[in-house]
């Protein structure tokens, strides 16, 4: 029923009024409408009726969209020598990045091996999709890199996919992979964690013969860049440390991000590399 009739019906039935008792002695009775105020509250009540879908008592507001959700990605580190991380946005009209350093409340931040969080807060700026880069560099501890797409859907909601990574542990040092997309590298992943003893060759490479071969499509690459991880035919695993042009062919598995020491960790006649896919 329209407000306008419930306010006209009122007027016509009223109800009876509430007493509020102030002292056993006096009652407070409401204030009574002349005869003519009542008649003309009565004709603009029913006016104001008839007239209501006309003119609504107010215009209906559309609801906001939902507010767009940020990605957050946190890292821990120190000051000293702790690494430094970047993140990198190839489309900054698509995304925007703040960065937010936590010393837990303290003020640490000049007192060498005070340990901080540091906080990057992804936020939409438009529909689309972007590639998304994080890069670690420490002078003591390893350096590396990660790789994402990020994707903010139309309510500037931000969503963010890696892509397949793979750490290399030689010795002391982890190092970073960035997988190919293709059968290859899916297939040598599906085998992870696995511990290669990978011998030397021609003062570039360490490889190993596996127990079985994996799907391949051998290409001649033409150039080799340290830190490529390579299938020779379809079960000899590959990992340069150096750079150099070749005359044969390859299928890539994938390649490490951080080859800055991996010529040192190679050095000598064999090496035990250890593979798996990061948690």
């Amino acid at each position: 029923m329209p407000a306008a009739w419930i306010a006209a019906a009122l007027i016509l039935f009223p109800r009876r009024p509430a007493v509020f008792r102030i002292a056993p002695e006096s009652v407070v009775s409401p204030r009574k409408l002349p005869p003519a105020h009542a008649f003309f509250a009565l004709f603009f009540a029913l006016l104001f009726a008839a007239l209501a879908p006309a003119f609504p008592l107010c215009a209906h507001a559309e609801e906001p969209p939902e507010s767009a959700k940020s990605f957050a990605l946190s890292y821990a580190s120190f000051d000293g020598g702790g690494p430094v991380y970047r993140v990198s946005i190839a489309d900054e009209s698509v995304l925007a990045c703040e960065t937010r350093y936590d010393y837990g409340g303290q003020d640490l931040e000049l007192i060498d091996g005070a340990s901080y969080d540091v906080y990057f807060t992804l936020t939409g700026l438009k529909q689309g999709e972007t590639a998304v880069t994080v890069r670690w560099d420490s002078p003591i501890l390893d350096s590396g890199e990660a790789y994402s797409t990020a994707a903010v859907d139309e309510k500037l909601n931000v969503t963010l996919e890696k892509e397949p990574a793979m750490n290399v542990q030689i010795y002391d040092r982890c190092f970073t992979a960035r997988l190919e997309d293709n059968e290859t590298a899916r297939a040598f992943a599906a085998l992870l964690p696995m511990e290669l003893h990978m011998t030397e060759l021609n003062g570039n490479e360490k490889y190993h013969y596996l127990m079985s071969g994996l799907p391949s499509s051998p290409q001649r690459v033409g150039h080799i860049e340290k830190g490529d991880i390579m299938l020779f035919g379809d079960d000899c695993v590959v990992i340069f440390y150096q750079s150099f042009d070749t005359p044969y062919s390859y299928t890539r598995i994938g390649r490490i991000t951080n080859p800055e020491s991996l010529e040192r960790q190679l050095s000598g006649d064999w090496a035990d590399v250890s593979f798996s896919i990061p948690e």
